[in-house]
């Protein structure tokens, strides 16, 4: 290859709006992994499907600059007012032409790689891309579907597929047909193994070098939050995350009207926003702690990672990243042992794990680390010990440059920004 790479992705996680809104603009930014890829164009594919995104939902695709080397495209949820009313003829239509519209930007740009965000439509979308340009295909898997299923009886994505049958059938189709599938932890990995992924063709990219540098800072040196938000000095407890039933935050509200009858004066910060933000804050007023569980939405990452080093527990069920987030924080964690938690936390020693959805033995470990705070206190030191080796952000980076390098058949140090 006589030039630097060049990178599509398509994920359908965050909206420009979303990402300006919450202030994850690193997590976009640093896919040119420190200029190896000269430039990457990052895919929104369906702007207003998710009716909290303020995007609009019909129209052209539309792209806008990040910086130098990041441009940010958003195909919509519709392609023309006139078929308003007849909303999946609309959502075929945007789709063909934000295909096209990708198809000519690969051939303009001489695209090197496409990498997408699961191995559904977006592994359909990029595969049948990736084909027609004879380019190589990468799928980073971010989730155990599986376990995600048998968790929730759900599809993955019930909005799109509606039927977890036919779900399975297109991961035994696209899986085997990826040039690389990188699992963002050893667990996630594991399940793509499991669905026909090539084990000579997987890795894991863990999501190190996709923290915002906030999170690192040393918390001692991190301004606390409670007065911001009223919380008193008595134990607080904090969630990150979306307000979906796949994450159980009810079962956080839960665990605290548990640990609130014998701390009276601790409060619960949920951060993050979703479909049940007004179910959860009713569930809290029918337990009776709803005027110490402070609902705050969504926040950039520097108040985030204020909180987490401000808590005095921080309550993860189910997270990915923001479990990352959380182990830099110092502050010790109780999570559910499920999916990958436990490739971060061992229990007692960097942590606590509780047996999958045990509310009560949740709150009951909760309420043991703020009987002892100097032993929580270590936990948490010890947490964020390890994961900063686990989730160094240049050894990782490294990694991943050596990685697509070796994909490509060119030097992982041959880039400009090298």
């Amino acid at each position: 290859m006589d030039r630097a790479p060049r990178l599509l992705v398509l994920d359908a996680a965050y909206s420009l709006a979303t990402v300006r809104s919450r202030h994850l603009e690193y997590s976009i930014t640093s896919r040119d992994l420190d200029g190896f890829f000269e430039h990457v164009w990052s895919v929104y594919p369906m702007a207003g499907t998710d009716p909290d995104d303020p995007s609009p939902h019909i129209g052209r695709v539309a792209g806008e600059d990040l910086d130098i080397r990041n441009t940010f495209i958003e195909g919509r949820a519709g392609r023309y007012e006139w078929l308003r009313r007849l909303g999946p003829i609309n959502l075929i239509a945007s789709q063909v032409g934000l295909f096209t519209y990708l198809w000519r930007l690969i051939r303009k740009h001489r695209i090197s790689v496409i990498r997408v965000g699961d191995p559904y439509y977006l592994g359909v979308f990029g595969l049948a891309l990736a084909r027609l340009n004879r380019i190589p295909l990468v799928i980073r898997i971010n989730g155990n579907y599986d376990a995600i299923y048998e968790q929730t009886g759900r599809p993955a994505y019930p909005r799109l597929i509606r039927s977890r049958k036919l779900e399975k059938r297109i991961e035994h189709f696209i899986l085997p047909r990826a040039d690389l599938v990188a699992g963002a932890n050893r667990n996630n990995l594991e399940y793509a193994l499991a669905n026909g992924a090539r084990p000579e063709r997987g890795t894991v990219l863990r999501y190190g070098s996709l923290i915002d540098p906030w999170h690192f800072e040393d918390p001692e040196e991190r301004d606390p939050i409670r007065e911001e938000i009223s919380a008193g000095t008595g134990p607080l407890i904090v969630y990150v995350g979306r307000l979906e039933s796949v994450k159980h935050v009810d079962e956080v509200v839960g665990a605290f009207a548990v640990v609130a009858a014998h701390h009276t004066d601790a409060r619960l910060l949920v951060i993050g926003d979703g479909s049940l933000r007004d179910e959860l804050m009713q569930g809290a007023a029918h337990l009776g702690v709803g005027d110490r569980t402070h609902f705050v939405g969504n926040r950039d990452q520097e108040w985030i990672a204020r909180a987490l080093a401000d808590a005095d527990v921080v309550a993860s069920p189910l997270t990915g990243r923001a479990l990352v987030e959380a182990g830099l924080s110092g502050t010790v964690i109780v999570a559910y042992d499920i999916e990958w938690h436990s490739e971060l936390l061992e229990d007692g020693v960097t942590g606590h794990l509780v047996p999958y959805r045990a509310v009560e033995s949740f709150a009951r470990v909760i309420e043991r680390c703020l009987d002892d705070p100097g032993e929580a206190r270590s936990l948490g030191a010890r947490c964020r010990e390890h994961v900063l080796e686990m989730m160094d952000p240049w050894r990782l980076m490294q990694h991943e440059r050596r990685v697509y390098a070796e994909l490509l058949g060119i030097s992982s140090g041959s880039s400009e920004g090298a």
